[in-house]
């Protein structure tokens, strides 16, 4: 497997599947994804791990532009007990999220900020809110959003697990298995 833990702020994934190698990468400056059509895989969800270094608004972003078919696969993302307000967070729209296999721990935020979440798929993850009953799995509060399925997750010591809707709006689509 190649190392591409330095293609993460590089700006080079668009199109493409970033391969992070067993071991942890450490990220001490929100890592901002704007690219469509890309996929971050690492190795495992107990082989690959991206671990904050520092507080910070967000771990990883995707920010700034629509962007569609994100994929975020097989690896571990540590919060490290850093002052976070979220792991993984959508400011703009985000069209066809797919999260399979992460492992979310050692945080105390929201573990997935959808804001105006279309198209998510986030399966068999693992969220641990490091024991002190903090935090959320998923929140969704910015607007209506439309077809959220999640399936076989496991949460525990979390404030909160899933959070949908704001007034006046709706979930078109919404499984929880």
């Amino acid at each position: 497997v190649t190392d591409d833990h330095a293609a993460l702020y590089s700006g080079t994934v668009a199109g493409q599947t970033l391969q992070l190698p067993n071991g942890r990468a450490e990220l001490g400056a929100v890592l901002s994804l704007d690219k469509s059509n890309c996929k971050i895989q690492g190795q495992g969800m107990h082989q690959t791990t991206l671990q904050a270094t520092t507080s910070m608004s967000a771990l990883l972003c995707y920010a700034g532009v629509n962007i569609t078919n994100l994929e975020i696969s097989d690896l571990t993302i540590d919060g490290n007990n850093q002052s976070l307000s979220q792991i993984l967070a959508a400011i703009s729209a985000m069209d066809r999220l797919t999260i399979r296999r992460v492992r979310f721990i050692n945080t105390n935020s929201q573990m997935i900020y959808g804001g105006w979440a279309s198209n998510y798929v986030i399966e068999d993850c693992e969220a641990d809110g490091a024991g002190l009953a903090q935090g959320a799995f998923f929140v969704a509060t910015s607007g209506p959003t439309e077809s959220l399925i999640f399936r076989r997750n496991k949460m525990r010591y979390l404030h909160q697990g899933i959070i949908l809707g704001t007034t006046g709006s709706h979930s078109a689509y919404v499984e929880i298995d």
